[in-house]
């Protein structure tokens, strides 16, 4: 077992005796990424940035895939204007979601990654 293995589920212990469900911890994007080999961490022990940088470009690309789809092109928006708002929408669900889920990790009394 790696190191990211190990703090991996020391993580999941600690997040699950703070009685935070599965879905709020491991976003699907988030198991996708790792089932491709990468090392990414229970949102909750994310750093503030981190959390900002994923969420927000999930966020902002398919926000902008499907107002492109069902809206945007419809009304002869030019596809720089549909980038820049996508990259707004994303950035502004990032930062929400990183608050909110720092706010959640020190009311239940979370480790920092590296304190695990």
């Amino acid at each position: 077992m790696t190191e990211f293995e190990t703090k991996y589920a020391k993580a999941v212990e600690k997040l699950i005796e703070a009685g935070i469900p599965r879905r709020a911890y491991d976003p699907p994007f988030n198991i996708i990424l790792r089932r491709m080999g990468l090392e990414i961490r229970p949102v909750h022990f994310m750093t503030f940035w981190q959390i900002v940088t994923i969420q927000g470009m999930t966020f902002g690309a398919m926000w902008g895939l499907l107002m492109w789809t069902f809206l945007w092109r419809y009304n002869d928006m030019r596809i720089a204007e549909a980038a820049l708002g996508s990259i707004f929408a994303g950035v502004l669900f990032g930062t929400v979601m990183a608050v909110v889920v720092k706010r959640k990790s020190d009311k239940a009394g979370l480790p920092t990654w590296g304190e695990l």
